[in-house]
């Protein structure tokens, strides 16, 4: 379920978007989507903005192997992770209502 935003979160949530990509390049560290989606969930709550929070998990179709992915939508922004519903089965599901 991805929450309802007004256009003042949506734009919030944009900024915070762009933000955390841009911080993500310059970090010492890899920035992969469990840091960037810590990050985001940080700043969402801190704005009061709801969103939902995804962990998803694939097969990979050479390997067999599993693998994970963490993501956050809210209304139409896909925040952080990109819009991983199409690749990973969510298997988990975080939302937040926002204040």
């Amino acid at each position: 379920m991805l929450p309802v935003l007004s256009a003042a979160q949506v734009k919030r949530a944009r900024e915070i978007r762009s933000v955390v990509l841009l911080a993500s390049r310059y970090t010492p560290w890899e920035s992969n989507c469990f840091s960037q989606a810590g990050a985001v969930r940080f700043l969402l709550f801190v704005y009061g903005i709801p969103f939902s929070l995804f962990i998803g998990v694939r097969r990979d179709d050479n390997s067999h192997q599993l693998s994970s992915h963490v993501w956050i939508a809210s209304d139409r922004v896909p925040i952080c992770g990109g819009r991983s519903f199409d690749v990973f089965s969510a298997v988990a599901c975080f939302c937040y209502r926002g204040r």
